[in-house]
């Protein structure tokens, strides 16, 4: 069984990219994980910078992100609201809920005249 050419093709592959640290291009190699830095100097002063903040600059990004999230989730719910509203896509209906029947219990009244007399 033979495969054409663009079924064996692998997914896109960038042959340049930029380092996160320096900015500079370099060549990316045709194999193996895309790096995202030039070099293991670049990669080590990458970490070292990001070692080296305290815990309020970790805790601010870390807090812009949960923002940035939150704000993206409430323009999608408005968005959702003014389709619903102008009629693009129908409103949700309201999940049914079927009362559960309820099993017999396992437990059971014992009575003066029941014979027990422990």
């Amino acid at each position: 069984m033979t495969k054409r050419k663009d079924e064996m093709r692998r997914k896109w592959r960038p042959r340049k990219a930029r380092c996160l640290e320096c900015k500079r291009a370099f060549k990316v190699k045709r194999r193996g994980r895309a790096p995202s830095y030039c070099s293991g100097k670049c990669r080590n002063q990458a970490y070292w910078k990001r070692k080296s903040q305290g815990p309020r600059e970790v805790a601010a990004r870390t807090i812009q992100g949960i923002y940035d999230r939150a704000f993206v989730l409430r323009v999608a719910e408005e968005v959702v609201k003014i389709l619903q509203q102008g009629g693009v896509i129908p409103a949700p209906e309201p999940p049914q809920l079927k009362p559960k029947p309820k099993a017999a219990s396992p437990l059971r009244l014992v009575g003066e005249d029941s014979g027990d007399n422990h």
